[in-house]
């Protein structure tokens, strides 16, 4: 079952298989794409979660999709001055939506408050980091080439300063060796200190770097999506 519903002004994309009740039982994951992507441009992984039982939120990201910005390519044009504080005013804009979205998605039954998680690749991935300082029904995330540091932004809102607000929530990280667009090195970092703050890390917290791979996770896609979902089932599923 595919649905398309605007809320509150968020375009999303809804997908779950059978049962809408039996769905939002195993549990609703918030999916966040790419800079320059939208919620249509990974439908068909999208699916591939929801074929597993949960239902699957995809969610077009300020500025994007549905609702482009009218400048939105000399916006995120690398050569904008500007690029970094456009984008991450995108990134918090997209993040401070995560609890009214949530708060909508439980009133239309879309969702239950204690089995939430989200899902981001690249980009989306910063809105959950963000999003987690926000919202602590987020009890399930994973990260995907992306970073918890806004590394060419310095700003006290980044994450990466905000180390005890990720005291509750079950966290996997996945990066790449080869990643030329969002180094690695911050998550890398980022989870040593978590491993250092929280005796519990290894029981809510871990980290896959492939050497290998690039930006695109290739070729390490289909293993890397795989390991995403096992984290949702062992974590959000059975919680």
């Amino acid at each position: 079952m595919i649905q398309r519903h605007n809320i509150q002004g968020i375009p999303t994309i809804i997908i779950y298989k059978d049962q809408l009740e039996t769905a939002v039982n195993k549990g609703c994951i918030l999916c966040y794409h790419g800079l320059t992507s939208s919620k249509d441009a990974w439908i068909h992984d999208l699916e591939l979660i929801a074929e597993k039982g949960f239902i699957v939120v995809g969610v077009d990201n300020v500025g994007h999709g549905e609702r482009e910005d009218p400048d939105f390519y000399q916006k995120y044009s690398q050569d904008n001055p500007d690029f970094w504080k456009n984008f991450v005013a995108a990134i918090g804009a997209t993040a401070a939506e995560t609890p009214s979205l949530i708060d909508e998605l439980v009133r239309l039954g879309f969702a239950l408050e204690n089995r939430i998680g989200g899902l981001g690749a690249s980009m989306g991935g910063l809105v959950l980091y963000s999003a987690i300082l926000l919202e602590p029904r987020l009890s399930t995330v994973v990260t995907m080439v992306s970073s918890p540091e806004w590394w060419g932004f310095e700003h006290p809102d980044s994450p990466h300063h905000h180390i005890e607000k990720f005291s509750r929530v079950n966290l996997f990280s996945i990066t790449a060796g080869k990643d030329t667009t969002v180094p690695n090195t911050y998550t890398k970092i980022f989870h040593d200190r978590l491993q250092e703050r929280f005796s519990n890390y290894q029981q809510r917290f871990a980290y896959q770097d492939y050497p290998l791979s690039d930006h695109l996770l290739n070729p390490a896609w289909d293993e890397a999506w795989n390991s995403a979902i096992k984290w949702f089932e062992i974590h959000l599923a059975k919680q």
